[in-house]
């Protein structure tokens, strides 16, 4: 379980740093995961901020084992939960851009993740996006 939640953890440190930086809205959106899942309270910031920093420090070779480690433990349907929850965390400063969009395809393709299941989970954050934001804007001036 502490491997799994680890793991969990750490990949939504990566969705929270595609920009390179958390913000308070993406870091508040990991806490109310975390809790959400079952951690307490008191663990919940705890695991998110090491989750958060450890992310940030460590590059492509430990991020790729990290999504590998949580594929080898974890079922299809918590592979596709983990990538929502990064849309989640990705969408909490109420938008995706392209940085963002980028990193989901690649947490896809490392957790197995088919192409129609990454699209379906994309859909539901549609109105986030950032091109598509753009274009509203466009089409509104």
């Amino acid at each position: 379980r502490a491997r799994y939640v680890a793991a969990f953890a750490y990949v939504l440190g990566r969705a929270a740093h595609a920009t390179g930086t958390m913000s308070d809205a993406e870091r508040a959106e990991m806490v109310r995961l975390a809790t959400a899942a079952g951690l307490d309270s008191a663990q919940g910031p705890l695991i998110v901020e090491m989750a958060g920093s450890l992310s940030g420090e460590f590059g492509a070779t430990e991020d790729f084992l990290v999504a590998r480690e949580f594929k080898a433990i974890s079922t299809m349907e918590e592979r596709e939960l983990l990538l929502r929850c990064c849309f989640l965390v990705m969408a909490a400063d109420e938008e995706i851009d392209a940085t963002e969009s980028w990193l989901a395809n690649r947490l896809a393709e490392e957790l197995d993740v088919e192409r129609p299941d990454l699209n379906a989970i994309r859909a539901e954050f549609h109105e986030q996006l950032s091109g598509v934001k753009e274009v509203r804007r466009l089409a509104a001036s």
